[in-house]
């Protein structure tokens, strides 16, 4: 794979933006936060961990320090996309703090090896990747669509992937809340495979991207809504494979060096689209 280029918005051009950037205290997300912060942008790190998210606050500001990156822009939410209780309570949280987010960055991501249920009882790949997003947009549009209104530049990006091209057709009977006991013994029990889950969550991001944007157009509004795929980049999100191909995964991380982008060429969309 060709590695792609790099890019960084223009040091203090991004001053007064505030930036949600949802699960980047690693990978694409943290490189995405960095070249933001380092640009002058305050970055909210919206993560399920807070201990990592804090860990990863900390190497940022020293990692930029020559770039002038302050502790003040930067700020902890706590988010577990998977827990529709949470995005509420981040979006309250995130009122209550008076920040009005203009740049919302949907990168947070799971692959998961095996079936299991969000806490509403949803599956736990489509709850994490795209329902927790769902709920997330729905719940700050009306706070970036009034910042429009006065004049502000606000701007939705949804990290995807090209995975997404591969269902047919999108299952939506992976998309339902199992009701009692029995229901989610039958579900539980259906087939899973995580190159069908996932896929299908990005799918599911994709359509949601278009839709959005089509709206919002027909409503007269300006915000730009993207979808971006990063390509194929040595990240954490293959964490939960099988424990077989996460070893070699670590055999050959050499070779993957070579044929893989870096994290911080895999923020380069999401980061331009986040910035301009």
């Amino acid at each position: 794979m060709v590695r792609g280029p790099s890019f960084k918005p223009t040091p203090g051009s991004l001053a007064g933006r505030v930036c949600l950037i949802t699960g980047c205290n690693s990978g694409i997300g943290y490189e995405t936060a960095k070249a933001l912060a380092e640009a002058g942008a305050t970055v909210l790190f919206a993560c399920r961990s807070e201990q990592r998210a804090r860990i990863a606050m900390a190497t940022l500001l020293e990692e930029s320090k020559a770039s002038g990156v302050l502790e003040k822009q930067l700020h902890f939410l706590p988010l577990d996309l998977s827990s529709l209780s949470s995005v509420r309570r981040c979006a309250k949280l995130l009122e209550e703090s008076n920040l009005e987010v203009q740049t919302l960055v949907l990168n947070a991501g799971v692959m998961l090896r095996s079936r299991a249920l969000s806490e509403d009882n949803f599956e736990m790949t489509m709850a994490s990747n795209h329902l927790g997003h769902f709920l997330l947009v729905q719940l700050l549009l009306p706070h970036m669509l009034a910042s429009e209104s006065r004049g502000g530049q606000p701007r939705i990006v949804v990290v995807g992937s090209n995975l997404c091209y591969m269902p047919d057709v999108f299952d939506f009977s992976e998309v339902v809340a199992v009701k009692d006991e029995r229901e989610k013994r039958d579900f539980m029990a259906k087939p899973y495979e995580l190159f069908r889950a996932y896929p299908q969550s990005k799918l599911a991001n994709l359509l949601f991207t278009k839709e959005l944007a089509s709206r919002l157009w027909r409503q007269g509004s300006r915000i730009p809504v993207n979808c971006v795929h990063p390509g194929e980049v040595l990240t954490e999100i293959s964490r939960d494979f099988h424990p077989a191909i996460v070893w070699l995964y670590g055999v050959f991380r050499p070779v993957c060096f070579a044929l893989f982008k870096s994290q911080q060429q895999g923020a380069v969309c999401s980061t331009f689209l986040g910035s301009v």
